[in-house]
């Protein structure tokens, strides 16, 4: 299970897009597969966190009704076991084994989600950053463009004079 209290603050903080957008530019893919491979094995302990939730139901299930078939040996109880299945799938989901288990799963879920949602976001800012750099160029080069205006004006003037 991943503690979230510094790693949601981290996420946050790579995420933010810095003053050097060259260096946040190449920066990005390594963020991208760091989050991704997070991810991976985030769900990757999910899906085997519900199998053994799975896997703890059954034993439970099977340690219930191995202590009702002690206690009741003829036809009729077996019979009666049939008839409190319901009692049986409710002492389960109360037993603190499966609580546990339940738990951890819901936790590796929950990290799973979250990092979903940071490679998501990793995804929005590679475009953002993309805009930016266009932009900067466009910038740049709208500058360079007046200043070669300014240029050309100067040598007009300095010629007629």
């Amino acid at each position: 299970m991943i503690k979230w209290s510094n790693r949601e603050q981290q996420v946050l903080r790579q995420l933010r897009i810095g003053s050097d957008i060259n260096k946040e530019y190449t920066q990005q893919p390594g963020l991208r597969a760091r989050y991704g491979f997070l991810m991976a094995r985030a769900n990757a302990e999910a899906s085997r966190l519900k199998e053994l939730v799975a896997q703890v139901e059954i034993d439970i299930s099977e340690d219930i009704e191995r202590r009702m078939r002690r206690r009741r040996s003829d036809e009729q109880d077996a019979e009666a076991i049939r008839i409190y299945r319901w009692e049986i799938e409710r002492e389960v989901k109360r037993d603190p084994r499966r609580l546990r288990v339940l738990k951890d799963y819901r936790n590796a879920k929950l990290d799973a989600e979250i990092l979903k949602q940071a490679v998501t976001s990793l995804e929005h800012r590679k475009e953002m950053l993309i805009n930016l750099g266009a932009n900067m160029r466009e910038e740049h080069g709208s500058y360079i463009s007046l200043l070669q205006q300014e240029a050309a004006d100067r040598l007009k003037s300095s010629r007629k004079g």
